[in-house]
C-alpha cells in the first residue's frame, strides 16, 4: 500500500466533512462528537475547523483512507505546551496496513514543532487503537468511566499521553 499523508486544506472541506461524518456514523462509540450535530453544521464552520487545527488525510490514488487532527491548547500559557491528537479514523479496508501509523507520525511531527506533550482519549474497548497508540509511545494515565453513552450503552475512555519534545 502506497499511502501519502497530506495536510488538509480549506479546499478539501467537502472531503473532510464526508469522511468525518462517515466515522461518526460508523463508530459512534469512538467519538464524543454527534453525527447529527456535525452534519447540520454550515460548511463555513467546517472551514473554520480546518483553519484552527492541523488536519491530515492518508491518501492512496486520490482516495482518502483516513484522517487525524492535531490541536494545540492556546487559551492559557500554563497549558500552551500541551497538544492533542483527535478525530482519528481509518476506513475499515485500510486498517492493519500502516495507515494509522502514517497518520500518527504526521501528527507527531506537527506536534513537535509547537508542544512538548500530546494527549488523546480512546474507547477502552478499542484494543487495536490502544495498541496502535502504544506502538507510538503513548501511555495510559487515566480512565474515565462511562465517558460516552450511545445506543443505551456506556463506554469508558482511556486517556493517553506522550512527550514529543524535550522540556525547556
Amino acid at each position: 500500500m502506497s499511502v501519502e499523508v497530506v495536510r488538509i486544506a480549506e479546499d478539501d472541506v467537502e472531503k473532510l466533512r464526508a469522511i468525518r461524518l462517515e466515522a461518526l456514523n460508523a463508530h459512534p462509540e469512538a467519538f464524543s462528537a454527534d453525527p447529527d450535530y456535525e452534519g447540520a453544521r454550515p460548511i463555513e464552520l467546517w472551514r473554520e475547523a480546518i483553519a484552527k487545527r492541523a488536519w491530515f488525510a492518508a491518501v492512496e490514488g486520490g482516495e482518502w483512507l483516513g484522517i487525524a487532527a492535531f490541536s494545540r491548547e492556546t487559551y492559557s500559557k500554563k497549558i500552551a505546551h500541551m497538544g492533542s491528537l483527535g478525530a482519528m479514523y481509518v476506513r475499515a479496508k485500510a486498517r492493519g496496513k500502516g495507515v494509522g501509523d502514517a497518520l500518527i507520525e504526521a501528527v507527531l511531527e506537527e506536534a513537535a514543532k509547537d508542544v512538548e506533550q500530546i494527549t488523546l482519549t480512546v474507547n477502552a474497548e478499542n484494543k487495536p487503537a490502544i495498541a496502535l497508540y502504544e506502538r507510538h509511545g503513548f501511555r495510559a494515565y487515566g480512565r474515565s468511566p462511562r465517558s460516552l453513552k450511545t445506543g443505551g450503552k456506556y463506554y469508558d475512555e482511556i486517556a493517553m499521553s506522550r512527550a514529543v519534545s524535550p522540556a525547556d
